[in-house]
C-alpha cells in the first residue's frame, strides 16, 4: 500500500512538473464574483470529508490548497497551487485537463483557476493587444468589423463551434492565432502547419473549420506555430478558445456570438 501511494504521489509530482505555469495568473473582470462560474456548490457530508482526508494523506507530497466536489459523482477537484487536477474517490486515478459542462457549454476548469487569479489582478489587462503575435495571425471575417484575437486549436470542438458562428455573423475582424494543444489533439500541429503554410491562409483556415478540409503541402512552417506556442506558454494560456479584445480584456471558452458581441464592444463577460 505504501509503495502504491508513493507511486501515485510520484506520478502526480511528475504530471504537475509538466503543467507548471499552465494556469493563467492574471485576469481582468469588472466583477469577478458575478462573472465567473464555478462548479456547483454541494454541502460536504461525512463520507466526502473522509475522502478529502484520504486524498491529502495519499498525496501528502503535493501541496494542496483545497479539495472540492465536482458535478460528477466520485470525482474530486484538487487545487494544488497553480494547478487543478481531478482524482477518483479511492485516489487510484488522477487526470489533468479541462472539465466541461456540455449542457451549459461551460469549461469548469478555467472557471475555478481564474476565480483564484482574478482576486489579485482584477483591474489589470491580461494581455496587451500590441504584445500579441498578430504577425502570425490569420485574419478572417469583416475587415471593418470589431477586432478580436482568438487563440484556436484546429481540433478543439468548441473552437469549431465558435469559428462557425464568428464567420456567419460578419460582425468581427478576427485575428486567428493557431495554438495546437498537442497533449489533447496529437494531429493539431500538423493541421495548423498545413494551414499556415498555405498560399491562401484565410481560405485554408475557413476550409478546415467549415468543411474539415486539410490543405495538402509539404512545407514546414513550424517556426510560426512554435512562436505561437511560446507566446501562449509565456502568458500561461493552456486552453482554447481564448479571446482577447483591443483593451486587453480576455474571455475564456466558447461564448454565443451575441454575448461575445456585447463583450467585444466593452461589455462585461458572462
Amino acid at each position: 500500500m505504501q509503495s502504491s501511494q508513493y507511486k501515485l504521489r510520484a506520478g502526480v509530482s511528475i504530471a504537475l512538473a509538466f503543467i507548471t505555469g499552465a494556469v493563467l495568473t492574471k485576469v481582468v473582470f469588472d466583477s469577478p464574483s458575478e462573472k465567473i462560474s464555478t462548479t456547483p456548490k454541494v454541502h460536504v457530508k461525512a463520507n466526502h470529508a473522509q475522502v478529502f482526508a484520504n486524498i491529502r494523506k495519499t498525496l501528502s507530497g503535493t501541496s494542496i490548497n483545497k479539495i472540492a466536489l465536482t458535478p460528477i459523482e466520485g470525482i474530486y477537484e484538487v487545487d494544488a497551487g497553480k494547478n487543478v487536477f481531478y482524482v477518483d474517490k479511492k485516489v487510484h486515478y488522477a487526470f489533468f485537463g479541462h472539465l466541461y459542462d456540455l449542457v451549459n457549454n461551460k469549461d469548469l476548469t478555467p472557471a475555478v483557476t481564474l476565480k483564484k487569479a482574478s482576486s489579485s489582478s482584477a483591474n489589470s489587462p491580461v494581455i496587451k493587444w500590441h504584445d500579441l503575435p498578430l504577425d502570425n495571425a490569420i485574419i478572417t471575417g469583416n475587415s471593418k468589423g470589431i477586432p478580436i484575437a482568438v487563440f484556436v486549436d484546429p481540433e478543439c470542438p468548441y473552437c469549431r463551434k465558435l469559428e462557425s458562428e464568428l464567420l456567419a455573423s460578419n460582425q468581427f475582424k478576427v485575428y486567428q492565432i493557431l495554438l495546437p494543444l498537442d497533449s489533447l489533439h496529437p494531429s493539431a500541429s500538423q493541421i495548423a502547419n498545413a494551414i499556415v503554410c498555405s498560399a491562401d491562409k484565410n481560405k485554408a483556415f475557413t476550409a478546415w473549420f467549415e468543411q474539415g478540409l486539410v490543405p495538402h503541402n509539404n512545407k514546414d512552417c513550424s517556426d510560426v506555430i512554435n512562436a505561437n506556442k511560446a507566446f501562449a506558454q509565456a502568458n500561461a494560456i493552456n486552453g482554447t478558445p481564448v479571446i482577447i479584445r483591443e483593451d486587453g480584456a480576455v474571455t475564456f471558452g466558447y461564448r454565443p456570438v451575441q454575448q461575445l458581441l456585447t463583450w467585444a464592444q466593452g461589455g462585461s463577460d458572462a
